[in-house]
């Protein structure tokens, strides 16, 4: 009788784990029902940018290009200050506030720029285009309020973070922001931005662990309005004139009370030129908030109206591409390719562990077979960076035998995946009808990156060819 073979459903394997703090397979993901492992030597969390639009600052006077970090160990000291801070700063609010009172806004606009880019000019037209009724939290004005930081802010330094955080939060959470709030000044360094992330994250975890308090999904934008050096300081010391002019025209009419006060930076050029220095020295820190957020650069030397109009083009345009507030619902609880991906190294290496542990007879079996039957195949199929391996080992019918083949060979830096084939065999007749025994075959497509040289001729190949 004629041996027929068809492929039917391919595996669905299930995950096992050894104990109950073991995370889902961080590095396995089932779609529809195949099986893949990536290697957990190339997973990496991958930023997602396309959310971010800037303008295209040519010339002379455009934004100094933004270097790649390469000192890890400062980032992880900065995350942890941050992290301390932040928590600190909660914890104070989580005691003078009930939990339906802390309710930041849906919307959070952090407005930042040189000194002298326009800021006050356009928060008007800002907070008109988005329909927010409060005023705008200027960082400056709230710190008048305190001596010291006025003190440290005339000179044209900074502030203490944490002073300037507990104040900031403390006003976010007053009723009129509800639907939004505006942010003049914010943030300023890189501890501050590293506390608007934990800031997002906290109200992500809020909404979805307190559903009673109806919070709404927050929202954050970052807009920066540069302008150059030269620029900014004849601003500033332009806009000392103006108000000088202002003040003595009240003064003359009798309304000296409503005469505006001066900053003492806008009146010596060393000052503004150390104000545009410290703001120049962080640009690098703002910058790196476009990997989390929506972020705007803005050539801001341009026409009010002008600069307007770019404002207003990228925020409708931002607007286009985010979700719905009811489709983001329906899928927020769908994990993060990055939140999938996180720990998948460390979740590897408990998982091999405990299969060499607790199941050893399938384990040593698995092995050997990739030992002496995988391994030759895998060398002779280097040039074309892939291998398809048959097998109808009986092993395989093993509880945990696949997931060991599939977790050893992504620990070994390989990609692969696992397809079931069921083969109906006649086996014998039956009342005049032909009844078939039913064999699995297991197959193992394996990839691997191609060596250097294949690798160049292949993309010289697709070159040539046009594709």
């Amino acid at each position: 009788m004629k041996r027929s073979s068809r492929r039917v459903s391919r595996c669905a394997l299930r995950p096992c784990y050894a104990t109950s703090s073991y995370r889902p397979f961080s590095n396995h993901f089932s779609l529809g029902n195949r099986y893949y492992c990536d290697s957990a030597a190339t997973i990496a969390n991958s930023t997602s940018q396309e959310h971010n639009t800037e303008t295209d600052l040519s010339g002379d006077d455009q934004p100094p290009a933004v270097s790649a970090p390469n000192v890890a160990n400062d980032k992880t000291h900065a995350d942890h200050q941050a992290s301390v801070l932040f928590d600190a700063i909660w914890s104070q609010l989580e005691r003078q506030f009930t939990p339906s009172e802390l309710k930041f806004p849906k919307e959070l606009i952090f407005l930042m720029g040189a000194p002298g880019s326009g800021k006050g000019t356009n928060t008007s037209f800002i907070l008109h285009h988005r329909a927010m009724v409060g005023d705008p939290i200027v960082i400056s004005d709230l710190l008048d309020s305190d001596p010291n930081a006025k003190k440290l802010k005339d000179s044209g330094k900074l502030v203490d973070d944490s002073y300037v955080i507990k104040v900031l939060f403390k006003n976010l959470l007053r009723p009129e922001h509800r639907s939004g709030a505006l942010i003049d000044g914010f943030p300023r360094s890189k501890l501050q931005c590293e506390v608007i992330k934990l800031l997002y994250d906290k109200m992500q975890i809020l909404k979805k662990d307190c559903p009673s308090l109806d919070l709404p999904r927050p929202k954050f934008r970052m807009i920066v309005l540069w302008v150059d050096e030269n620029t900014s300081v004849q601003r500033q010391l332009d806009r000392a004139k103006r108000i000088e002019e202002e003040n003595a025209e009240k003064k003359e009419v009798g309304m000296g009370e409503k005469m505006k006060e001066l900053r003492t930076t806008d009146l010596d050029e060393s000052k503004a030129r150390l104000r545009y220095k410290t703001f120049k020295e962080h640009f690098d820190t703002l910058v790196s908030l476009r990997e989390k957020f929506p972020f705007y650069l803005v050539h801001a030397r341009g026409r009010v109206e002008e600069v307007r109009r770019e404002i207003e083009e990228q925020m409708e345009y931002q607007s286009k591409l985010e979700l719905d507030d009811y489709v983001y619902a329906d899928i927020e609880s769908i994990p993060l390719a990055e939140q999938v991906t996180e720990g998948a190294r460390v979740d590897l290496i408990k998982r091999l562990e405990d299969y060499q542990y607790k199941h050893r007879e399938v384990w040593t079996k698995v092995v050997k077979i990739i030992r002496e039957d995988w391994t030759e195949r895998l060398y002779r199929g280097v040039m074309g960076g892939q291998v398809l391996v048959r097998s109808e080992d009986p092993v395989w019918n093993e509880e945990h035998a696949v997931n060991m083949a599939i977790d050893i060979m992504s620990e070994r830096g390989f990609r692969i995946v696992c397809d079931t084939q069921l083969d109906r065999i006649p086996d014998r007749i039956e009342e005049g009808k032909i009844i078939c025994k039913v064999e699995e075959r297991r197959f193992f497509h394996i990839t691997f990156p191609m060596p250097v040289l294949r690798a160049k001729q292949a993309r010289a190949d697709n070159w040539l060819s046009g594709s």
